[in-house]
């Protein structure tokens, strides 16, 4: 998690602290022109820029400007100025980290730009940063490519080179090491051509940081040094870019705490320190701290890590870094724990270690557990991964069996999923290699073939005796080729099953045939959610094998509904279910579909109440219609998934239910209102998302009438 914190957010300290240093001054002087500026073209121009000047200072203010000048502009019948604004607001958006807000104004930009192609081409290139954050790299690259062949049109050097390199950084966190080394690498050529120091030098950072990724670390060092020096001599005339000085010690310090040269690594980290202290940076600060702290941690240095930890936290504290606060939290875990496992005679006659086990267990757990809630709230599947290990083994020194399990088994889990991009890979991997087995095979079929035509002629020639001893050979050879091909079709069907028990058919032959799959966007479906009540305390009067038998059996029923109304079960976490109805091939009767599949599971379970008592559970379900993205995660132990708002809502509205109830959004209430009895239960508060109208399903109205 270290190692992806510092990699992209240092990647933006620099350009932030340049940026915000040069336009003050601007912003200044546009300011003293306005008051006195026409209601004109002029004016347009005077508001766009101090949008434009606004965006890495103040937002929010930004946004206000423009959209004064926006009104403007478009009461001028003005296309040029409307298109500058719109993409002006977006990019401030894209600053307040708003990004589906931001792409609204670039999508209108676009829309309102004309011939201008060198506008369009830069809207597309903030798309791209837009579409990045939100994690959508496929979309972010479509925009890169279409913003880089507009600057290839035009012919604008520099610009191409820097489409070249947000190509190679959409890339890089894909992990596609070699594609995005391509991109630099071409940027890094034109930046050359064109003698461009500030190009080549970044440039030369983002092909050490991917060298180090791959453990390629003597390239990496090659680049970095390269870099180094680029910017110690563009920092003697301009002093902003000693930040950029102080990015390329801390990686220089990265690279030699990964090959445990770490007393190196600190005397790199503290060089950085002190530029990022002279540069008034606590964002390089913060994240340098990180660093030494991790260098510590390796050292069994517990003490000193656990200093600079809270140090950072200070500070991450201030920035208002959740992201930074959480991982500090679980770093400080991280070193009591370590103090209390370590049995050196070092860390025992340390100030920390004199407190005693019991109180740095009793420090280690309280740290560790902040750090996973946060990295939850945040979904950080990172820090997840790592702390809910350490508190595993934190609650397990303390005795705690039942927490150290339950920790252990969310460990395990998120570890598969942030492990599911490389069994996509092995996937793809194994599929080419049957094939390649089965071309081999016809190959040798075929020489099998060829073979039997020499034989014929030569059969001509010694006799009716070896002619039958060929022919002999030749019907052998085909019952072995028989037999191998009806392997070969059985070991086919039977992945074919196991792929069409995982994935939907469409999606599976996607999959078989592309390598991949594309993911999707569902405009209307319906997503059902269901969890059991006081889970927690039915497991405990259950023996392990107990609840896991149970468990199977609800959701086998569960299963069973849901195939009836072909609606798509999405998966299980631990006691939830998760299904949708409308995909991946459209239904009109979605929402119809999953409140039948909800009364007849809420019925199944309370039946299964009846029976078993308290060695069962109780059911609560929420559903909500909308609009969904789907796709596969991963291959090893891949699943397909789904995302969206709408998947967050139909959880609020589980969350919301009751025992033995079925609670539905007001979208869902509209698609089914004339079809089931429901009952309005007002606007209920839901967590993020405000004041929600729900309702609770009672039963059909076809039901009723029967009655």
């Amino acid at each position: 998690m270290l190692c992806k914190i510092v990699l992209f957010l240092l990647m933006f300290i620099a350009p932030l602290f340049s940026f915000a240093q040069n336009r003050l001054h601007a912003i200044d002087s546009l300011l003293k022109k306005l008051p006195s500026t026409k209601e004109d073209t002029n004016k347009v121009n005077i508001l766009w820029k101090l949008s434009d000047n606004y965006k890495k200072v103040n937002p929010d203010t930004g946004i206000i400007i423009g959209k004064q000048g926006l009104e403007l502009a478009k009461k001028l019948n003005w296309d040029k100025g409307t298109c500058n604004l719109y993409n002006a607001i977006g990019q401030n958006y894209n600053s307040k980290s708003d990004f589906k807000e931001a792409l609204v104004y670039f999508s209108k930009a676009i829309a309102s730009s004309g011939d201008n192609k060198s506008a369009v081409a830069n809207i597309y290139d903030n798309m791209g940063v837009a579409f990045k954050a939100l994690g959508d790299y496929d979309s972010a690259l479509v925009a890169h490519n279409r913003a880089l062949n507009l600057f290839i049109e035009l012919n604008i050097r520099d610009k191409v080179a820097e489409e070249y390199a947000e190509i190679g950084h959409n890339y890089y966190p894909m992990a596609d090491y070699n594609k995005a080394l391509d991109y630099y690498f071409k940027a890094l050529k034109i930046y050359e051509e064109i003698k461009d120091s500030s190009g080549i030098a970044e440039t030369s950072l983002d092909i050490g940081a991917v060298c180090s990724d791959q453990k390629n670390y003597n390239k990496s060092r090659v680049y970095y040094y390269n870099a180094l020096a680029v910017f110690e001599s563009l920092s003697k005339k301009d002093n902003s870019k000693r930040i950029n000085v102080a990015i390329l010690l801390q990686n220089i310090g990265n690279l030699y705490n990964a090959q445990k040269q770490y007393d190196s690594a600190l005397i790199y980290f503290e060089k950085a320190v002190k530029i990022f202290e002279e540069q008034n940076s606590n964002e390089g600060k913060v994240l340098t701290l990180l660093s030494i702290a991790q260098v510590n941690l390796n050292q069994k240095n517990f003490e000193s890590s656990l200093e600079n930890n809270l140090k950072g936290l200070k500070i991450a504290e201030e920035m208002g870094s959740k992201e930074l606060v959480y991982t500090f939290m679980g770093n400080i875990g991280e070193d009591y724990l370590g103090v209390t496992i370590d049995t050196s005679s070092v860390n025992k006659n340390s100030k920390l270690g004199k407190a005693g086990k019991t109180e740095n267990l009793k420090k280690a757990i309280e740290y560790l557990t902040k750090g996973l809630m946060g990295s939850k709230e945040i979904d950080a599947k990172e820090g997840v991964q790592e702390y809910s290990q350490y508190l595993s083994d934190a609650y397990k020194l303390s005795g705690n069996y039942k927490e150290a399990y339950e920790n252990y088994v969310l460990f395990s889990t998120i570890k598969d999923s942030i492990n599911s991009n490389e069994s996509r890979k092995l996937f793809v991997k194994l599929e080419t290699e049957s094939k390649k087995e089965i071309a081999d095979k016809q190959i040798k079929l075929d020489e099998l073939q060829i073979a039997k035509k020499k034989s014929e002629t030569i059969v001509l020639y010694i006799g009716m005796v070896v002619m039958l001893f060929i022919i002999g050979l030749v019907v052998r050879s085909n019952m072995k080729q028989n037999k191998s091909n009806k392997i070969i079709t059985r070991e086919k069907k039977r992945s074919d099953e196991l792929l069409l028990n995982i994935l939907p058919a469409e999606v599976a032959e996607e999959l078989k045939d592309k390598g991949s799959a594309d993911a999707k966007y569902f405009d209307e479906v319906t997503v059902f959610f269901s969890d059991f009540v006081g889970f927690t305390k039915v497991s405990e009067r259950m023996t392990p094998q107990q609840l896991v038998n149970e468990l199977d059996a609800c959701f086998k029923g569960f299963d069973h509904i849901m195939t009836k109304y072909n609606i798509e079960k999405i998966k299980t976490v631990g006691d939830a279910y998760l299904a949708v109805s409308g995909l991946p091939i459209g239904d009109p009767n979605h929402a119809e579909k999953i409140i039948k599949a909800a009364i007849e599971i809420r019925d199944f379970q309370i039946e299964r109440k009846k029976q078993l008592g308290d060695m069962t559970f109780e059911v609560r379900i929420g559903a909500h219609s909308g609009s969904v993205v789907a796709g596969i995660v991963g291959v090893k132990k891949f699943a397909y998934d789904i995302w969206g708002d709408c998947v967050n809502t139909a959880a609020r509205m589980e969350q919301n239910s009751q025992p033995g109830k079925i609670n539905i959004s007001e979208s869902t209430y509209n698609i089914v209102k004339d079809k089931f009895d429901c009952v309005f239960r007002g606007k209920i508060q839901a967590k993020n998302k405000g004041e929600l109208s729900m309702y609770f399903v009672e039963g059909s109205t076809d039901e009723e009438a029967e009655i």
